[in-house]
């Protein structure tokens, strides 16, 4: 199959350090362009159909040739560039993209792992850039892309990141808490901590809304905590609708994943994921190699599974 580059729009992308970077703003320098996204460090208009864009993020730099010959004008400076595969991506419905805080959980319906609640600050600005990261709800996304994604923006963003252990956890199941009563906790700390943050007390709110609003209320009234009530929106699929619940979500699964990620590597096996019987197997195999005491720090023992990996102990 022919390719005709010449009448296609193309996008490369290359990784770079800081000595190409410099050589290219160097090369491009003519034809710079003004910009006002901080995200990009450099902009150019190298022909009316070819542009260079590139980012800056943790040290690294990343320069993205889009539009007619990209690929040949990439190669000058990589000669294993490629065109970037097409990506089939559903796109975000965000409904708000003015500044805003937004929480998002993840890990409540997983026997391992810990609770994570994340409230994000997100300011207008940075938006244009979330989009061109492929910023998006985390049930769109890959663990992998997740992981790939999160470090690009989260150090751009100011955000609160409370990690309920599972140890935690289960000292809070066994004082007569609920999963929805620790998640409202949860939530209502992290909003108030960013609002902290950000210095204000009436910076809007989107909440991922997991039980109705006036339960969520009357938990936190239970257990004597001092709620958020001013300028708080609840909306159930938030992730899908607001750029900071998105973002929430997102650093919310990036950091779970980090955590199994050290347990697998401390314990030597695969941590699954979710509440299946193959969950189970698993359970039951880390209960013979490290003991019931070991395991309880791991899992969520109010859990069904849980009763199953007990009842293998009677059986024994």
């Amino acid at each position: 199959m022919l390719y005709f580059s010449c009448m296609e729009k193309e996008y490369v992308t290359l990784k770079i350090d800081e000595k190409v970077y410099l050589e290219m703003v160097d090369k491009y320098k003519n034809h710079e362009v003004e910009n006002n996204n901080i995200y990009i460090v450099f902009f150019a208009k190298i022909s009316n159909n070819l542009v260079l864009t590139i980012y800056k993020s943790n040290n690294e730099y990343k320069a993205v040739f889009s539009g007619i010959n990209a690929l040949k004008e990439a190669t000058f400076w990589d000669k294993t560039a490629t065109i970037n595969k097409k990506k089939e991506k559903v796109e975000s419905n965000w409904i708000d993209e003015s500044s805003q805080i937004g929480s998002d959980e993840v890990g409540t319906g997983d026997f391992f792992g810990p609770v994570v609640v994340v409230g994000s600050y997100v300011d207008s600005k940075i938006i244009p850039y979330l989009k061109e990261i492929g910023v998006d709800d985390s049930k769109k996304l890959t663990d992998k892309k997740i992981l790939e994604i999160v470090p690009l923006f989260k150090d751009k963003i100011i955000y609160s990141c409370l990690i309920c252990n599972n140890e935690k956890y289960n000292e809070m199941i066994s004082k007569g808490m609920n999963m929805n009563e620790i998640k409202a906790i949860l939530h209502n700390e992290v909003l108030k901590n960013v609002r902290k943050k950000i210095n204000s007390s009436n910076m809007k709110c989107y909440v991922d809304e997991f039980v109705n609003v006036k339960s969520y209320y009357s938990y936190l009234d239970k257990w004597n905590y001092e709620s958020i009530k001013n300028n708080i929106i609840f909306q159930t699929k938030g992730e899908s609708y607001y750029p900071s619940v998105a973002c929430s979500s997102l650093i919310a699964r990036y950091t779970f994943l980090n955590i199994l990620s050290e347990w697998e590597k401390k314990y030597n096996v695969e941590i699954l994921k979710g509440a299946s019987i193959s969950v189970d197997e698993l359970a039951k195999n880390l209960l013979d190699k490290l003991g019931l005491e070991e395991v309880n720090k791991l899992v969520k023992k109010n859990f069904k599974n849980y009763l199953e990996l007990t009842q293998s102990l009677l059986n024994k």
